[in-house]
């Protein structure tokens, strides 16, 4: 065929079957087989036109069946409907004819809404409508749309990212670009700035995004960390991601928030739910009410889990909230001892979370209420009070 040495991304696709994707390395005078095994497609096709209307507190959902399936599926018989209300199971309709359902007397507050079609073959993927009732967004207090970091950069604090699959990428063929290809999580990409530039992704805002690449074997885990956000009340946040092609398998995702300064990733607690989310080839709007989080501090990570798709996209990354008890103070700290109080009441006085990032350079604390030394396990100071005095050790660098 004329194909130079390298390596190649090799897709089959079948009518009625599930793409497959293979990795081949093509050298000059040998010869390579590669094998592949398609699953066949349940073709389970979802409701259509989902809409949500307000009636006072109470929301109405009204949705048409979905469509017939295509020949040779008629086995695949339509059965009724499930519907979920942030993730969970409200409502099990077993009457394909009933389209509507009532959710009723609902507290104040913003609702996700999934549809989704039950087959005797299994359950179809969701329709998806967001709600608010009797409720206006409070003040937002942070934001980030990835416009002020380098192009191309894979490393952009104060976000942190981790890679945890640590396999090459996939570059997007045909454009050259810094950092193509290489091991990473997640990259500030603007595809205005590679030569050629490309025309067919585009941001959802601005003219950049962060962008997880899909690893040459295997899924992706790549982790995608906010800054530490300090919550007030009611506390919500917004942002928008989708796939970056239709040609491969959708994009998977996780969100999840931690209040562990250390960012172990089992710490995170996944709030999308059990699995994972499909983001549709589409900019979608995703919301996630973090009132359960109010007045503490957080971090909130975006986790990219896809399997042979193409690259994974996420922009206008917003929190809002209303204001809370004061919990944050600055404390200019030198190398050695420096004396300070603290003045402000943290909703978690526990050194890990008061020390935040600085924890590693604190050699030790010494207080009326005991000493903390790092590594000591014995140490008698677990938490700093409000308006007590401090002795604070830091390393010299």
């Amino acid at each position: 065929l004329g194909i130079a040495p390298g390596t190649y991304r090799v897709l089959v696709s079948g009518e009625g079957y599930e793409q497959s994707v293979q990795s081949v390395v093509l050298q000059n005078d040998i010869i390579t087989n590669l094998d592949f095994e398609l699953d066949e497609i349940l073709n389970l096709n979802p409701p259509t036109n989902l809409q949500a209307e307000l009636i006072e507190n109470n929301v109405h959902l009204l949705w048409e069946a979905p469509e017939a399936p295509d020949s040779g599926y008629d086995n695949r018989e339509l059965m009724g409907y499930k519907v979920y209300r942030n993730n969970v199971l409200i409502a099990t309709i077993n009457n394909p004819a009933i389209c509507t359902f009532t959710d009723d007397n609902l507290p104040e507050s913003h609702y996700s809404y999934d549809v989704t079609a039950r087959y005797t073959a299994g359950e179809s993927a969701p329709a998806h409508v967001t709600v608010l009732v009797n409720w206006v967004l409070p003040p937002l207090v942070y934001e980030e749309s990835f416009e002020t970091y380098a192009d191309f950069s894979t490393e952009f604090p104060p976000w942190t990212v981790f890679d945890i699959d640590l396999q090459p990428t996939f570059p997007v063929l045909d454009h050259d670009y810094p950092n193509a290809g290489s091991p990473m999580a997640y990259m500030v990409f603007n595809p205005l700035s590679t030569e050629p530039p490309i025309t067919n992704m585009t941001a959802q805002a601005g003219s950049k995004f962060a962008a997880a690449f899909a690893a040459t074997e295997g899924a992706n885990d790549d982790w995608l960390i906010s800054p530490a956000l300090n919550l007030g009340t009611n506390s919500f946040l917004k942002f928008y991601a989708k796939s970056s092609s239709s040609i491969y398998r959708p994009e998977r995702f996780q969100v999840g928030i931690t209040t562990d300064p250390y960012l172990t990733p089992d710490s995170f607690n996944f709030i999308s739910g059990p699995g994972y989310l499909v983001a549709p080839t589409i900019w979608t709007d995703y919301n996630y009410d973090l009132c359960a989080y109010d007045n503490q501090q957080v971090w909130l990570a975006i986790r990219c889990v896809s399997e042979e798709a193409m690259a994974f996209m996420v922009d206008s990354f917003r929190l809002y909230c209303d204001p809370g008890a004061p919990t944050l103070m600055n404390i200019n700290l030198n190398a050695g001892w420096n004396l300070c109080s603290l003045n402000v009441s943290p909703s978690n006085a526990n050194l890990p979370q008061v020390l935040g990032t600085i924890a590693s350079r604190v050699m030790q604390i010494k207080g009326t209420e005991g000493i903390w030394q790092a590594d000591n396990p014995y140490s008698s100071l677990m938490s700093l009070s409000e308006g007590k005095a401090y002795n604070i050790q830091m390393e010299e660098g």
